[in-house]
C-alpha cells in the first residue's frame, strides 16, 4: 500500500499497486536493427518471469517463473511459439536467488539450467520434450552450447570462460581478463567467437567480443 491518506472521521484512502514482470516478444531484423512495434506477451499466468532465453531457430522459449516470497515457488519453464504446450521443471527454490539461467543448445534439442542439489548448484541437461534432465555436476554457469552439443561454454569459479566437455569433464580456458570480471557469454553460430559482458576495476562495464577457437 502506498500514498496513504486519512480523513478526520476515520476514512483511509490509499493506492494498491501490483507489479508484474513478464516475457515479451517482438519481430526483429538483425541485419539493420529494425524491431517491430507489435510487442506481444509470451506468457499468460500471473507468476513473475525472469531471464528468458530463445532457441536459435526462434521456435522455443525458456524462462524462470517466480510465484512470490510467500509460496517460494520457482520453476524453469520451456515452451514453444507454436502453442504445442509448456514443460515445467520444478526447482529447489532458494528465496529470490535466481541462479538457474536456462540456455538452449544450437539446435534447440537440449536445455541447460542450474539448480540446487545437496546445497550445491548443479547443471542439469534436459532433452526436448522431457520433464527431467541428467545431472552434469557442479560445473559452473553454462552460458551457451558450442555447435557440437557435447561441449558447453561455462564460467569457472575464477571468473574465466571455458569450453567444457560434458562427456569427459575437461575444461579448456578460452577467455580470461587480467583484471576485472567477465560473464554472460554468448557464442557465434560457428562457435569461434563469444560476446560477453566485462567489467573493470574502475566501474566501467561493456559488452566485448573475443575469439574462443572452434
Amino acid at each position: 500500500k502506498i500514498a496513504v491518506t486519512a480523513a478526520a472521521g476515520g476514512v483511509l484512502a490509499y493506492s494498491d499497486v501490483t507489479a508484474g514482470i513478464g516475457v515479451w516478444t517482438a519481430s526483429a531484423r538483425p541485419d539493420d536493427g529494425f524491431v517491430a512495434a507489435d510487442i506481444r506477451n509470451a506468457t499468460r499466468d500471473i507468476m513473475q518471469k525472469f531471464y528468458p532465453a530463445v532457441s536459435r531457430n526462434g521456435e522455443q522459449l525458456a524462462f524462470i517463473a517466480f510465484g512470490g516470497l510467500k509460496g517460494a515457488k520457482l520453476e524453469v519453464r520451456r515452451t514453444d511459439f507454436a502453442g504445442r504446450g509448456e514443460t515445467i521443471l520444478p526447482t529447489q527454490a532458494r528465496g529470490i536467488s535466481f541462479v538457474h539461467y536456462p540456455r538452449f543448445s544450437h539446435d534447440g534439442s537440449l536445455l541447460a539450467y542450474r539448480d540446487y542439489l545437496d546445497d550445491k548448484l548443479h547443471t542439469f541437461i534436459v532433452p526436448a520434450g522431457a520433464s527431467a534432465g541428467s545431472d552434469a555436476g557442479a560445473i559452473g554457469q553454462v552460458w551457451d552450447f558450442f555447435p557440437d552439443p557435447d561441449f558447453v561454454l561455462v564460467q569457472t569459479p575464477a571468473g574465466e570462460l571455458a569450453k567444457r566437455s560434458l562427456k569427459s569433464g575437461e575444461n579448456t580456458i578460452v577467455l580470461s581478463l587480467k583484471e576485472g570480471f567477465l560473464n554472460d557469454g554468448s557464442l557465434a553460430p560457428d562457435g569461434r567467437w563469444a560476446a560477453f559482458r566485462s567489467g573493470l576495476p574502475d566501474g566501467r562495464v561493456s559488452i566485448s567480443i573475443g575469439p574462443v577457437g572452434s
